[in-house]
């Protein structure tokens, strides 16, 4: 295999280069177009895949909700119970502090 490879690089070599730079760059072009070509119908058929999707969603009965929808309910504050006592307590040590720092 290598000494058919070595013999047909020297085949390019005696070419003029003029004609081995055309045929490289008409290769190069060939290989572009196939690519783009192939790039194309990748594009075509999942462009046809969704619309194909498309129609069958069109097509498909739509779903219809039934009943009243749920609404949202909101979190009652919780109302701690007043112990009388305590109100009670704070009312008459809140008194004694004002005889004290405000009367004579």
């Amino acid at each position: 295999i290598e000494k058919r490879m070595e013999e047909l690089f020297e085949a390019i070599d005696s070419l003029p280069k003029e004609y081995v730079q055309n045929a490289e760059k008409a290769k190069e072009k060939e290989r572009r177009q196939r690519l783009r070509a192939e790039k194309l119908e990748v594009q075509k058929v999942s462009q046809e895949l969704r619309i194909k999707r498309a129609l069958e969603r069109s097509q498909a009965p739509t779903v219809k909700r039934t009943g009243k929808p749920v609404m949202f309910r909101s979190q009652l504050v919780q109302r701690q119970k007043d112990d009388g006592e305590s109100q009670d307590a704070e009312n008459k040590e809140e008194e004694e502090d004002y005889r004290y720092f405000f009367t004579e």
